[in-house]
Formats: C-alpha cells, structure tokens, sequence
C-alpha cells in the first residue's frame, strides 16, 4: 500500500454497486495520462482510484461515485478528488460525488 489508501466506489441510479478500485502507485493508464495532461499535470501517471473505477464501469455510465479515505485510528480522512479525477467525473457523466472529509 502506498502513502494514501483511498478507495472509490461507482454506484448506478438505483444504489448498486457497479465498480469499486484503490489507488495505485504501481500502475498507469493511457486515460490517466490523458486527464493528467489535460488538466496540466502530466507527471500524474499513476492509477487515481475514481478513475481506475470509472473505467471498471465499462459501458456502464455510473450516476454516483463515493471516494473515501479512512486513517490509520479509523476516522475518515480528506478524500476529495484531485483536478484530474474531477476532469474524468465530470467526463463520464457522473452526476453525483460524495467523498469523505477529515
């Protein structure tokens, strides 16, 4: 696990789970790479958790996403999307994000 573990979960109308994903300091994306330069931040190539969600969608067009982040003692941390992640929402039509706040 890398330095913060943030999980994002994409739900349809109705409250069903559709995709869930953690970030990855490990992993990149051709999309990532697309948002992160998009919103000038090229350097950004790592898997954000609502992005690696949203493209676990597939055809999918989630209605939600919840992005939470949670310490070490269990309290909920700052888990609002970055500038890419909040490029990519608003590109796939997301019309709700819910995130947790510390």
């Amino acid at each position: 696990m890398g330095k913060h573990h943030l999980t994002a979960s994409c739900y349809d109308k109705r409250g069903t789970l559709i995709s869930r994903a953690v970030n990855s300091y490990t992993r990149t994306h051709p999309v990532q790479a697309a948002f992160a330069k998009q919103v000038g931040m090229p350097m950004c190539t790592y898997l954000h958790a609502e992005i690696a969600a949203l493209l676990k969608c597939g055809r999918r067009v989630p209605y939600s996403i919840v992005v939470e982040r949670y310490k070490k003692d269990g309290s909920p941390g700052n888990a609002k999307p970055c500038p890419i992640c909040e490029a990519a929402i608003k590109a796939w039509g997301v019309r709700r994000v819910t995130f947790t706040l510390g």
